[in-house]
């Protein structure tokens, strides 16, 4: 199944699960785990370079492959990924590509914006996973291993965040004007008599793209939109 970027802000940060069964022996198990320092990176001008930090908690020796992964028009219902072979087609750079790690130790994985896009954000994919190593390949357990997709968000060195927000009696709908994705996030709403209150789901919404959602009520919603490191406050 292919993985997107659009929908729950939760889905986009869950881990990408893989479980490889290599013999069905009872009683016999081992468990990798594998830990990451961030979920979502987001590369802003002026800053160039973020470290990822990776570590191993389990007991036993770890391999890990790093690979990166581009989307295209993302949040498009024409949404695609793509793989590039080196940074100078990503405009970024990914470092390590493997390592091992011992019980217990970490590592740092290095990002680093080559080239900045013109028109707007790129977005990609690290996907931090671990392998099995030519002994465990050729042993009769049962080993799951856990892989992390981390979003990488490369933005213009001139941001022009730009969304319009419209709404028609309980309906809401944005629209993404701008070179930079948006984050509506923390969303609120309370009834009129301001007893009842609940959350409203968060989005990030990204040049080109929209997004509509359903309230409750008539009243005011109440939502933080953040692009490029700054945040408000908007009701709508």
């Amino acid at each position: 199944m292919k993985s997107r970027v659009l929908g729950d802000w939760k889905i986009v940060l869950a881990a990408l699960a893989f479980a490889f069964s290599l013999a069905l022996v009872p009683g016999s198990n081992a468990h990798a785990q594998l830990s990451v320092s961030e979920m979502v990176v987001d590369m802003t001008a002026p800053d160039d370079r973020k470290d990822l930090i990776v570590t191993n908690t389990g007991d036993d020796t770890m391999y890990v492959a790093v690979e990166i992964k581009e989307y295209i028009n993302p949040g498009m219902p024409n949404q695609s990924e793509i793989t590039h072979r080196t940074p100078d087609e990503t405009g970024l750079l990914v470092s390590p590509s493997k390592m091992v790690l011992g019980a217990g130790e970490r590592a740092v994985v290095r990002m680093a914006v080559i080239e900045r896009p013109d028109a707007a954000d790129r977005v990609f994919q690290v996907t931090v996973k671990p392998v099995l190593g030519e002994e465990e390949a050729q042993t009769t357990m049962i080993r799951l291993l856990v892989a992390y997709g981390v979003l990488v968000i490369v933005r213009p060195e001139d941001l022009n965040p730009n969304i319009s927000v419209q709404r028609n009696g309980q309906t809401l709908f944005v629209e993404n004007h701008g070179n930079t994705m948006v984050e509506l996030a923390h969303g609120k709403q309370c009834d009129a008599s301001g007893a009842t209150c609940s959350d409203l789901p968060s989005k990030r919404v990204y040049p080109g793209g929209t997004w509509q959602i359903d309230l409750a009520y008539d009243t005011p919603a109440e939502f933080r939109v953040t692009s490029g490191g700054e945040t408000e406050v908007r009701t709508y």
